[in-house]
C-alpha cells in the first residue's frame, strides 16, 4: 500500500517503514590514519529485516582513497507470484551487493 504513495512516485522517499533502528562503527588501526574499516547498520524493526554495510578504505596518497565494501541485507524474501504478490519485508527485498570505489580529491 505504502509503494502506491505519491511520494514514492515521484521518489521522494524510498524506506518503506516508519520505525527503524540503526548504528555504525569506525576503526583506524594504524597511527598514520591511512587504513580505515568501517561498519553500519539499519534495521526496519516492525518486519524485522535488517541491512548492514561494511567498508574499508586505504589512503593511497594525500588526494587518492581506495576503497572496498559490500551491502549485506536480512529479512524474508518477497513473494512474486502473480496475483498474490506481496512484499514481506522491507530490506530482504534489496540482496546483497559488493562495490569498489576510487576517491581523487583535487
Amino acid at each position: 500500500a505504502r509503494l502506491g504513495d505519491p511520494r514514492f512516485v515521484r521518489g521522494e522517499s524510498y524506506y518503506l517503514g516508519r520505525h527503524y533502528a540503526g548504528g555504525m562503527a569506525a576503526w583506524t588501526p594504524d597511527e598514520e590514519g591511512r587504513l580505515s574499516l568501517s561498519l553500519a547498520g539499519l534495521a526496519n524493526v516492525t518486519d524485522p529485516s535488517l541491512s548492514l554495510t561494511s567498508t574499508a578504505s586505504y589512503d593511497l596518497a594525500p588526494s587518492t582513497r581506495l576503497s572496498l565494501g559490500a551491502i549485506l541485507s536480512f529479512g524474508e524474501t518477497p513473494v512474486l507470484a502473480l496475483p498474490a504478490a506481496r512484499l514481506r519485508s522491507e530490506f530482504g527485498l534489496y540482496g546483497h551487493l559488493g562495490f569498489t570505489r576510487v576517491s581523487v580529491y583535487f
